[in-house]
């Protein structure tokens, strides 16, 4: 008889493996981030959410409430934390296993989870920003939709979009792309082939959002808010820096004490030479806080009506001006560092009241917090270009031509949510901060996967 060996070692089903990696990732970013980073956005989320401050749309609505809920749990941001680095894991578990399964290529899925790990990607998840849940909400509402629909898929997605549109207020424009695809997939779930489906469909899911939104503002009490009011007065002094007037033509209330200070002579070149210095360089709003203007209240019923007559009467030097910030938020190679990239602390508990926030701090549990600052760092500064936004705006730009010649109705629509979300910033972007990028980026990973899918055998 001839001799025949058998293998009895057990058969390790792959898409364990896509568990361990994914459990790996985030245990990894929980120890990392806990209790959950946070500056003073987040301190004034947190006193709403407790009740501490009245609520505002200043700061989400939405999130304050779900905060609120969790306080139930465990007051202070851990429970928070735990959600937001679940729905980051999670959503790249989920799109690993859909890729498995409708394409049995391993190394696809694998990659899937393997990108999670990418400094430019895993540097935001357990900071507690608005920026952040829209990011991870519009993924997963892509991603339900990447895969062949169901209803549970699509209520589930529907739901991420809302979420998203109400945590910020420009949400809106990463939003309507989805939208659209959310309508097709579910016109072909529900098999409606009427020629009007998609834009009738669009219409009827904003429709039901701001129904739903006027409904709830009858039952939740909050105060409305202007939030681009200091980005107004910015514009304003901007334009009157270019005109002749030995002084700024506006009301001498929106001085600050660094102009009453100064020289009568030198008082507009100041203030113009720091409006223009702070726009090619770091937040804008920085001028309020080295007190040459006063901080608009967003009460203020006169600044949106200048505002509204300076960029009518200067229209080329309004757009000059907004060039100039959203120039530096791309971070083209002209300028030697790469945009903000890392929030790495706790920062603004020296600012809040005391009865605002809990006692924390970042205790750097197994040496994790650090281990991810310097790998997130040392990536910065060897692999600058993937923390520059303009790359991933040229790569957006890209997909979302080449799909749209190709007819690929997934990717094309996702990548112009993460294109017309980035692109929108050049008319409302307060500072050069990475985390406005933090969406498209999640965006440009989901179309390649999607394009991956169609085309990797």
């Amino acid at each position: 008889m001839g001799n025949s060996k058998r293998d009895f070692s057990p058969k390790i089903d792959r898409t364990v493996w896509l568990y361990i990696v994914s459990f790996v990732g985030f245990s990894f970013s929980l120890l990392a981030f806990w209790p959950g980073f946070m500056e003073i956005d987040s301190f004034m989320q947190y006193a709403q959410a407790k009740g501490l401050l009245s609520l505002n749309d200043w700061h989400p609505i939405s999130m304050a409430i779900l905060w609120r809920i969790l306080l139930y749990i465990h007051d202070g941001p851990e429970v928070m934390l735990i959600l937001q680095i679940s729905l980051y894991w999670g959503g790249f578990l989920y799109l690993a296993l859909g890729l498995y399964r409708d394409t049995a290529n391993f190394p696809l899925a694998l990659g899937a989870i393997i990108i999670a790990f990418s400094p430019f990607s895993i540097n935001f998840p357990g900071v507690i920003w608005k920026d952040v849940e829209l990011a991870i909400s519009f993924f997963w509402a892509c991603i339900l939709l990447c895969f062949k629909p169901s209803r549970s898929k699509l209520i589930l997605s529907l739901v991420f979009i809302y979420y998203g549109i109400s945590v910020r207020h420009n949400g809106l424009f990463a939003a309507l792309p989805v939208a659209v695809l959310w309508s097709d997939r579910f016109s072909r779930f529900a098999g409606i082939n009427h020629k009007f489906r998609l834009p009738i469909l669009t219409f009827t899911v904003f429709l039901f959002y701001e129904l739903l939104g006027l409904t709830l503002s009858q039952f939740i009490n909050f105060e409305k808010t202007s939030p681009l009011n200091a980005q107004f007065l910015n514009e304003i002094t901007y334009i009157q820096c270019q005109s002749p007037r030995e002084d700024l033509a506006f009301p001498i209330t929106y001085y600050g004490e660094a102009w009453q200070t100064s020289e009568p002579k030198y008082r507009k070149k100041r203030i113009c030479d720091r409006v223009i210095a702070l726009a090619s360089t770091t937040d804008t709003n920085s001028i309020f806080d080295e007190g040459y203007l006063k901080n608009p209240s967003y009460r203020d019923p006169d600044i949106k009506r200048l505002w509204l007559q300076s960029v009518m009467g200067s229209p080329l030097r309004y757009l000059q001006y907004r060039a100039i910030v959203y120039r530096t938020f791309l971070r083209p190679f002209s300028y030697a560092e790469p945009s903000y990239y890392l929030y790495d602390t706790i920062e603004g508990q020296d600012i809040v009241p005391n009865y605002f926030r809990p006692s924390m701090k970042v205790i750097n549990p197994l040496g994790t917090t650090q281990f991810l600052i310097d790998y997130v760092n040392l990536s910065a500064q060897y692999l600058s270009i993937l923390f520059r936004p303009f790359f991933w705006l040229l790569l957006l730009i890209f997909i979302a031509g080449f799909f749209l010649y190709k007819k690929d109705r997934f990717t094309f629509f996702v990548s112009l949510s993460g294109l017309l979300y980035l692109l929108m910033y050049f008319f409302f972007l307060p500072s050069p901060d990475f985390r406005y990028a933090y969406y498209s980026i999640f965006a440009t990973i989901t179309a390649i996967f999607g394009i991956l899918k169609t085309y990797v055998n």
